[in-house]
């Protein structure tokens, strides 16, 4: 897979209430990663549950809405810009109480996680876990000139397997054309237009579009139109290598 876009998405039923575009996984071509794109319903809900596998760690990255979120027992309001990372086995539950509907970009450091229902553990107070980070607490950083960046999920948070951000394109900008040896990429278009090289190959990716690079495949981004765009990120590691590559042949 290259690049899935929008149109081409299948939307899933995923739970009552809730439909799921597929973005990445086995089924796209990916080896490495599971992504999807969920849209909740008022009233929709997923029990309590956990992600069994030793890999399945699950990151939760609010778009639209507000959702409640209950996580080894403590109960958080979730918006958008929040985030959660559940560790393989660690219980949790969703449920939108909004009464508008709600978004968020769920994704794995692996294809095809199982999910298994388990008993909701005691209610009980304590200090927030790492692996629930609200916006207000991240870092804003300048990443490239006219490109600004979260970082979403990463070690600090406990990810064993995961690192994950959000960067915002100026018109103009550019993030330099690279290729990461060992591990894909996922880059999925939250907002706007980017013009993207994939090889050998140069391309315009639109909101909703799903950008995967696999591993050697030299990539990278620029905004060449008059509108900020956004981009999410997402690695199936902790800890990212990235080689920098020159792209002077293409029409970039």
């Amino acid at each position: 897979m290259a690049i899935l876009r929008r149109a081409n998405q299948r939307l899933l039923r995923r739970f009552p209430g809730g439909n799921r575009y597929y973005l990445a996984g086995s089924k796209t071509g990916s080896r490495m990663l599971h992504v999807g794109d969920i849209r909740w319903a008022p009233g929709s809900s997923m029990p309590c549950h956990i992600h069994p596998e030793p890999k399945a760690e699950e990151s939760q990255l609010m778009l639209e809405g507000e959702l409640e979120l209950t996580y080894e027992g403590q109960t958080y309001t979730m918006r958008p810009g929040d985030v959660a990372l559940a560790p393989p086995g660690t219980p949790h539950a969703w449920v939108n109480k909004s009464g508008k509907m709600a978004r968020m970009i769920t994704v794995f450091p692996m294809n095809d996680p199982s999910t298994k229902d388990v008993e909701p553990p005691p209610i009980k107070n304590g200090p927030q876990p790492r692996g629930v980070v609200f916006k207000k607490d991240m870092k804003l950083f300048e990443f490239q000139p006219g490109i600004m960046r979260y970082d979403l999920v990463t070690e600090a948070q406990g990810a064993k397997s995961t690192f994950f951000s959000m960067l915002f394109f100026e018109p103009g900008s550019k993030a330099p054309t690279h290729y990461h040896p060992a591990t894909e990429e996922a880059q999925f278009i939250v907002k706007g237009e980017l013009t993207a090289v994939y090889g050998n190959e140069v391309t315009v990716c639109r909101t909703g579009d799903l950008y995967l690079a696999e591993p050697g495949l030299r990539h990278g981004f620029t905004n060449k139109s008059d509108q900020q765009a956004v981009l999410l990120a997402i690695h199936p590691t902790a800890r990212v290598e990235r080689v920098l590559v020159d792209d002077t042949d293409l029409p970039y």
